[in-house]
């Protein structure tokens, strides 16, 4: 019997991993008592939190510490609460106060549309920090490709239009957004990966654990591997926003 784990979208794999490669982008509130921070599993071209761009449409975690002044103002951290302005075009999400905590409760937040958003971050009902942050909608989707070819232990980068691999390869992919300028967009997201055909490729999957009542493992969906020769699209979506990057490979048969 197969067994297996829920599957995670790659974004949300990475951003539980406290080892993963990306960015993290933070700013000090304008009072000075907490560090906000966004993780983003591919690189953002800027220094500060308050400098880029976060994508609009999905839930964006921001991390909250205390600074050397905020430990001072602070008896309890845990009941330090979070909302966002204008909250017509966003959500929020945090604990209701927990005095038992030593630590500031991180806050999500989804904003639906492009613009600036107001973070406040209240203790006993008074201003305890607030944040201004900037958040935009993709213009376009693009992304780092990576293949392994059959035989190969390591993954290489490939920036063809149409990549020409063999039969049995593996291809990952890292998606990013940009905006209208270029730029990369901030931030987490989910992404699907379609091939056409679709019967061209099997999506990869990571085993945890193989023993003799079963297989732990789960799918990894930003990865899959040729299984048919010919002329194969591989396209990334996001859904919500509108955006695809695509990529057509040629696709060689293996030799008898």
């Amino acid at each position: 019997m197969t067994r297996t784990t829920t599957v995670l979208p790659l974004c949300a794999l990475l951003a539980l991993g406290t080892t993963a490669c990306g960015d993290s982008t933070s700013a000090t509130g304008e009072l000075g008592r907490i560090d906000y921070s966004l993780y983003t599993y591919y690189e953002v071209d800027a220094g500060r939190l308050t400098d880029v761009s976060i994508l609009v449409g999905h839930p964006q975690r921001l991390s909250c510490n205390l600074t050397t002044s905020g430990e001072d103002d602070a008896e309890s951290p845990g009941e330090i609460v979070h909302s966002v302005s204008p909250a017509s075009s966003a959500s929020v999400w945090s604990h209701d106060g927990d005095s038992d905590s030593d630590y500031v409760a991180d806050v999500y937040v989804t904003v639906e549309a492009a613009g600036d958003y107001t973070i406040e971050s209240h203790l006993d009902g008074e201003l305890f920090d607030t944040i201004t942050l900037h958040f935009d909608a993709p213009t376009a989707l693009d992304a780092v490709t990576w293949v392994r070819e059959p035989g190969e232990s390591d993954f290489s980068k490939t920036q063809a239009d149409s990549p020409v691999v063999s039969e049995g390869t593996q291809v990952a992919y890292v998606p990013y957004p940009l905006d209208a300028v270029g730029d990369r967009i901030a931030g987490t997201f989910a992404a699907t990966l379609a091939a056409d055909p679709a019967s061209s490729v099997v999506t990869a999957y990571d085993l945890d654990g193989i023993y003799e009542d079963g297989i732990w493992g789960s799918e990894v969906e930003d990865s899959v591997y040729f299984i048919e020769p010919g002329e194969i699209t591989l396209t990334m979506l996001d859904e919500i926003n509108g955006v695809d990057f695509t990529q057509t490979f040629q696709v060689s048969p293996v030799s008898p």
